[in-house]
């Protein structure tokens, strides 16, 4: 089911460098970028997956599904029923033509087009902090999943320098931001929680993200960078159960 709309509103602002209705201003080369990344972040939604609690038959959704990266894993693991839903057109395109991929929808994650306890496994990666309203998106995947069903996600520390020249960069660059959450791992545990969700494993993430397009033409810059804050924590990863 591949979607042509944009329904509901809230939840989830646009990608820094895109229009205010989720259409990248250069769409070549946004769709470019997620081509260069497809392998890193495709690799990123098995790290805290345990094997003996999934199972192929379930059905799973992946929010801000991108080009399909996560989606490509699943299917890697014979995971039969994956779904991805993402706010910008032109990623769910790419994703269908170039992945081959089917059952992806354009929806804004604060009104999932599914019906209550219908999914078993949500993953939200790379999305929260970009939520003008986080509470709405998390009671929908509390309403998609089952009891007992699990949540994926990371969240990027707000006071981590990454995430700072992320965000410092983007007003620069743009004019505005698209991390519009700042999180701690204090206020993000609290919003879990506060959501009905049971944190049941969790790590930290390490380094800086330096995969700024405008940093493509210093390598040297992103070089110093790396080496100067590998060891920061940049964020953290959980694996939930829905309550």
């Amino acid at each position: 089911m591949t979607g042509s709309g944009l329904p509901g509103a809230g939840g989830c602002a646009v990608k820094q460098g895109a229009a205010k209705d989720g259409t990248p201003r250069d769409v070549p080369g946004f769709i470019s970028r997620h081509r260069r990344s497809l392998a890193t972040v495709g690799a990123k939604a098995g790290r805290l997956f345990d094997d003996s609690l999934l199972h192929t038959e379930w059905a799973f959704l992946d929010i801000g599904c991108g080009i399909g990266g996560n989606l490509l894993v699943l299917a890697r693991n014979s995971i039969r029923r994956a779904f991805g839903l993402d706010l910008v057109p032109a990623l769910v395109t790419a994703a269908a033509a170039e992945q081959g991929l089917k059952n992806l929808v354009v929806a804004n994650a604060a009104s999932i087009p599914f019906k209550n306890q219908s999914l078993d496994v949500c993953l939200l990666y790379n999305v929260i902090e970009h939520c003008e309203r986080p509470r709405p998106v998390l009671a929908e995947i509390h309403r998609v999943l089952r009891p007992g069903g699990l949540l994926y996600m990371d969240a990027p520390n707000g006071r981590s320098v990454g995430d700072r020249i992320f965000r410092w960069g983007g007003k620069l660059v743009y004019g505005r931001t698209s991390h519009v959450q700042s999180f701690t791992r204090r206020s993000i545990a609290a919003l879990l929680a506060d959501a009905g969700f049971v944190v049941s494993a969790s790590r930290v993430l390490r380094g800086i993200y330096v995969g700024y397009p405008q940093l493509e033409r210093f390598p040297w810059v992103k070089r110093i960078l790396t080496c100067l804050f590998d060891s920061e924590v940049a964020g953290w990863e959980y694996r939930l159960t829905r309550r």
